[in-house]
């Protein structure tokens, strides 16, 4: 078997890669690529590979393979991007192979919220039983882990709660960026990032605290479905948004505590990962190993 692995998350606004070893130790880590650098699907594979190219470096020689940590929907069997809402560029994009054929090693893709969810497991250690990641940031993702594995389903999508609907229309419309975005217009007059807000709800500014009360009641209704389905043992939460948690988690817990019995009764432990796109790197990377030991 091929000594280092590759681990690229590619989100709706940035990508970037780690280099992992052979037992899944992180190595070194790429800067971040920004999507909007690049104007079509042949022009953004090519930023990919040029940035796992140079993050490999010496190491590229023995690389074994990649793992993308993708937005769904996809095809992870036919290594294709399906109608993802996110990531325009790469709509029904046969990603994994024209990656493979740039960077002439093994590529695999998988849902990245599912491998955020393996990289949390693989972190946690292996008495985790059922974990369940979610992941918030320009769309929302929920990845399943059980006993070792990511739960897929029948055909691989799985657990693509985030874009099902719910009264405002999709889930994700109302807990990613873009609702932070419209309420701090409606309250601020301008849109501000979830970073901005950040800032002014440290500040004891009201507004941006009442906008987290808002998203974080909304994120707990949304975990209390996937809680009521799969009685999990943990929920971890990543993407950007979650560098907020300590604004919205009291909210969201008093919606858990109120719509899910398994959480009121046996208080399921809710975290923020502390890993966040790395984590999403290592279940990339996990990926990319497996298929290699299963070739």
């Amino acid at each position: 078997m091929k000594s280092v692995f590759i681990g690229t998350d590619i989100g709706g606004t940035t990508f970037s890669s780690s280099l992992f070893d052979a037992n899944l130790n992180l190595l070194r880590s790429s800067p971040k690529g920004l999507i909007n650098d690049f104007n079509s699907g042949d022009e953004l594979i090519l930023g990919i590979g040029n940035q796992i190219n140079t993050l490999a470096g010496k190491d590229l020689i023995t690389l074994g393979g990649v793992g993308l940590a993708c937005p769904g929907p996809l095809d992870a069997k036919a290594g294709t991007i399906l109608e993802t809402p996110n990531l325009k560029l790469f709509q029904n994009y046969p990603v994994a192979q024209r990656l493979k054929e740039y960077l002439e090693v093994p590529v695999m893709i998988e849902n990245d919220a599912n491998l955020f969810a393996m990289g949390e497991f693989l972190q946690l250690g292996s008495n985790q039983g059922i974990l369940v990641g979610i992941t918030l940031g320009t769309g929302t993702g929920l990845g399943v882990v059980m006993d070792g594995a990511c739960y897929t389903g029948a055909h691989g999508m799985a657990a693509e709660y985030g874009i099902s609907p719910v009264n405002w229309g999709r889930w994700e419309e109302g807990i990613s960026i873009r609702f932070l975005e419209e309420q701090s217009y409606l309250k601020f007059g301008h849109r501000l990032s979830p970073a901005e807000l950040c800032t002014l709800a440290a500040d004891g500014n009201a507004a941006a605290l009442a906008i987290w009360e808002i998203y974080g009641s909304r994120v707990g209704l949304f975990i209390s479905h996937i809680v009521n389905i799969f009685d999990p043992h943990r929920v971890v939460i990543g993407g950007g948004i979650s560098a907020a948690y300590g604004f919205f988690v009291e909210a969201l817990k008093e919606e858990l505590k109120a719509h899910s019995p398994a959480y009121a009764h046996f208080s399921t432990p809710i975290s923020e990962s502390r890993k966040k796109e790395l984590s999403a790197k290592l279940g990339a990377a996990d990926l990319a190993k497996k298929g290699v030991g299963n070739s």
